[in-house]
């Protein structure tokens, strides 16, 4: 049964594929282009705009007021509007949010590195532990239980003879169980770790 198990380092492998960590690994790319967006966006973009505007009021001597609204002409004026904004980054590089992807790209980093750590040590962890029940199954096997069940019969057929007393009986029938219960505590425990 030992031969079936794959090595240490294939299931370490293995176990890197799973949802957890590629999980942190998605995290931390997406940190590092959070970074490459962010230096990006210190670099000043050119805004152009072009409107149309309609005005509508007209000074009087005495007051502001809409016209057309007293003697009923509608005099408004059409104007175009063209702009251009270019920002000069005085002091503004976006220095502080890249910084912050940065720092937030390196947790994330430092994240995936623990979570691998996790993922390898548990496997490594689990791979032994199967690796010690196997050896004990081997050990506690069919044939030392089969010793045991001899004994036992050996040592009823010596009470029924007179040869051994029930405390001698007992004994070894308690020995014989704690034997059956340590194989399968040690079945189970190898079930576990695989």
């Amino acid at each position: 049964a030992q031969a079936s198990l794959p090595p240490l380092g294939e299931l370490q492998q293995l176990a890197l594929q799973r949802a957890d960590l590629l999980a942190t690994q998605s995290e931390a790319e997406a940190a590092a282009k959070d970074i490459e967006l962010q230096q990006a966006r210190g670099v000043s973009n050119w805004t152009a705009s072009l409107g149309l505007a309609r005005e509508r009021l007209q000074v009087d001597g005495r007051a502001f007021r809409p016209q057309g609204v007293v003697d009923g002409l509608d005099q408004s004026q059409w104007s175009a509007i063209l702009s251009l904004a270019i920002p000069l980054p005085l002091n503004d590089t976006n220095q502080g949010n890249i910084e912050k992807a940065q720092a937030l790209q390196e947790n994330a980093v430092q994240q995936e590195l623990t979570q691998r750590q996790k993922v390898q040590a548990e496997v490594a962890q689990a791979y032994y532990e199967w690796m010690a029940a196997h050896q004990v199954a081997d050990t506690l096997g069919s044939s030392a239980v089969e010793r045991a069940r001899s004994v036992m019969n050996l040592t009823n057929k010596a009470y029924n003879l007179g040869f051994k007393t029930l405390l001698n009986v007992l004994q070894v029938r308690e020995d014989y169980i704690n034997l059956q219960l340590q194989r399968l505590d040690t079945l189970r425990s190898q079930e576990l770790a695989w």
